[in-house]
């Protein structure tokens, strides 16, 4: 298996590991081909990278100290933390505005 770019996926290419969204449900099944309809479904999803089958890398494994399912979670759960502290922040501005009189 090897990290391929999202840009750089070919029709025909294999998915090697299973893809998750923030939520940890699966986007795409391990051993799916590509089709060009996939590929641009997955850069919607701001998918950057895959791991792909390859003959010539087969022996290789790339463990990760966390699963993928779980990466993907912690990333939705940073993403919702910055999200409210940003709504935090419009808040606070706007109320700051009122005050002011601008």
């Amino acid at each position: 298996m090897r990290v391929v770019a999202a840009n750089s996926l070919v029709p025909g290419a294999v998915l090697a590991k299973t893809i998750y969204n923030e939520s940890g449900r699966v986007l795409l099944q391990q051993g799916v081909a590509f089709t060009p309809r996939i590929i641009d479904r997955l850069k919607g999803f701001d998918i950057t990278y895959v791991y792909i089958e390859d003959g010539r890398t087969s022996d290789i494994i790339a463990d990760s100290p966390l699963s993928e399912k779980t990466r993907m979670k912690a990333i939705h759960s940073i993403k919702q933390s910055f999200s409210t502290i940003h709504q935090s922040v419009l808040s606070d501005h706007r109320y700051v505005l009122e005050e002011t009189g601008q």
